[in-house]
């Protein structure tokens, strides 16, 4: 986990290692499973420098992050999996980002619009918003019908290349002219993701999902991004997919803009 101020944001928190929420043990629905919690691997090593921090796993995944200037920081996050891992809940990458008045977001395939951040209720009411990369390779932003159940309303696309990073602008809507809080880049999220289709979405959505929201009803609660290579966290069912053995990657760079 790792810490970034943000220039006019109290500050961005990331989470880069794959954790598994819930499990299935012979792939079928979790909610029939005990609960299991994938939690992260002990510590072998830690090292510190002036702007380096080294973190070593008993899994032989690895974290590194390092301040590459006064502006901007970079994080190398490798997650080991022994054996494959059938999961309904889980996270490829978790953001959490606060001090904003009213967050927007510039995703990279799509940059002429602005998708504000909000609230969504659970198990219905509010919908939610979240992104998803088809199979044809198209980067869609859509809004549910009902909390995060389809139909889905297409807010904005765009086409994003399997291995191409995906950067996202935050954007302080709450200032007039709107002004760029920073930019996170993400550039590992398509390489290692699944287009299968997803078996609770529907509508044929994928088992990705690029997710977010807001805490509260208040547009300046804390606001959280949520990447997932495969996961059925979006839709009706506790339905699990599969990670396949093996290491995975995730690189991010966070930028903030000069001080004004």
């Amino acid at each position: 986990m790792g810490g970034f101020g943000a220039g006019g944001c109290g500050g961005i928190v990331v989470e880069p290692r794959l954790e598994f929420i819930s499990r299935s043990p012979d792939r079928f629905w979790t909610v029939f499973a005990p609960p299991q919690w994938r939690g992260d691997s002990p510590v072998r090593r830690l090292a510190r420098a002036d702007r380096e921090l080294a973190v070593d796993y008993a899994d032989e995944g690895s974290l590194r992050v390092r301040a590459t200037s006064d502006q901007s920081a970079a994080i190398d996050a490798r997650t080991a999996l022994q054996a494959p891992v059938f999961s309904h809940l889980n996270s490829f990458t978790r953001v959490s980002i606060t001090g904003h008045r009213r967050l927007g977001l510039r995703f990279s395939p799509c940059p002429e619009v602005v998708v504000e951040v909000i609230h969504f209720d659970y198990p219905f009411g509010a919908p939610a918003r979240f992104a998803y990369l088809d199979a044809g390779g198209t980067f869609l932003v859509v809004q549910a019908s009902d909390a995060e159940k389809g139909p889905f309303t297409t807010l904005g696309e765009g086409r994003l290349a399997r291995g191409e990073p995906l950067s996202v602008v935050l954007v302080e809507q709450g200032e007039s002219p709107p002004r760029e809080l920073a930019t996170i880049v993400f550039a590992d999220w398509s390489r290692q993701l699944s287009t299968e289709l997803s078996p609770t979405a529907g509508w044929g959505l994928p088992q990705n999902a690029f997710e977010f929201g807001l805490a509260s009803n208040d547009p300046s609660s804390a606001a959280y991004l949520t990447l997932t290579l495969a996961g059925t966290s979006v839709g009706r069912g506790w339905d699990s997919v599969g990670h396949a053995a093996g290491s995975y990657t995730n690189r991010i760079e966070i930028r903030r803009p000069p001080s004004r």
